[in-house]
């Protein structure tokens, strides 16, 4: 596996940041659709209006819905955002690892929505954060991707550093760069390892200039083979 320094995207840190919060995410209309991967006609009514509502809200790129971290941050109606999450996170309207996920979290909406309340746009302690995450872990579907996600959004700070997304394409590139293989320890992701993970990449933000924004989105790029990191680097490493 080919590795290197995050301090290489130092000259270009900013274009790296600009790019992060514009990457263009499509939404596959049909997967989220009656017919689609979520299950559509299973969910209560007021689910089924709310994504077709929020599709609609949707900028289109070529026809197509497209959204990026700047549409889901600037998103103000707490459950379009929160269908904006999911829709930004898992596109085809399946999870990795579990085709039924989405549907389970769509269908316990009402608490996600009522836990989140408590949780968006506040700082917590790591022992009151891990203690309100796992009421929220403990509904059916949400697992610490999806939490992490969610975290991200709703701008919910543990000690004072803003979550990070944690999924498995963030956790499989740690070991690509000097400067994040101590975090090896937190590849088995929990909601106990979570505020370890937050805390670390907001560490190396500081000591090496780097947003931890941008940190996330380098690992999230390069993740799954030397041909990602390769152009990755290409684009945004200067001799």
């Amino acid at each position: 596996m080919l590795t290197g320094s995050l301090k290489d995207y130092l000259q270009l840190k900013n274009s790296i940041y600009i790019d992060a919060m514009n990457f263009p995410i499509f939404i596959n209309v049909e997967a989220w659709g009656i017919n689609g991967n979520i299950e559509f006609a299973s969910l209560p009514n007021d689910v089924q209006e709310l994504i077709k509502d929020t599709l609609l809200s949707i900028s289109k790129v070529n026809g197509q819905p497209c959204l990026n971290r700047k549409d889901v941050f600037n998103e103000t109606d707490i459950d379009k955002k929160f269908i904006k999450v999911l829709m930004w996170g898992y596109p085809d309207g399946i999870t990795i690892r579990l085709k039924n996920n989405i549907p389970n979290i769509l269908k316990n909406k009402c608490n996600i929505i009522s836990l989140i309340n408590d949780l968006k746009d506040n700082n917590f302690s790591t022992d009151d954060f891990i203690c309100k995450a796992k009421a929220l872990s403990k509904i059916k579907g949400i697992g610490t991707s999806t939490l992490s996600k969610l975290m991200y959004f709703f701008k919910v700070s543990i000690d004072g550093k803003q979550c990070l997304i944690f999924d498995s394409r963030v956790k499989n590139a740690l070991e690509r760069y000097t400067e994040t293989e101590c975090l090896s320890n937190c590849k088995k992701a929990s909601i106990n390892s979570y505020p370890t993970f937050v805390e670390e990449i907001w560490k190396i933000s500081e000591e090496i200039g780097l947003d931890a924004e941008s940190i996330e989105f380098i690992l999230f790029s390069v993740s799954g083979s030397d041909s990602k990191f390769i152009n990755f680097n290409s684009k945004y490493k200067k001799p």
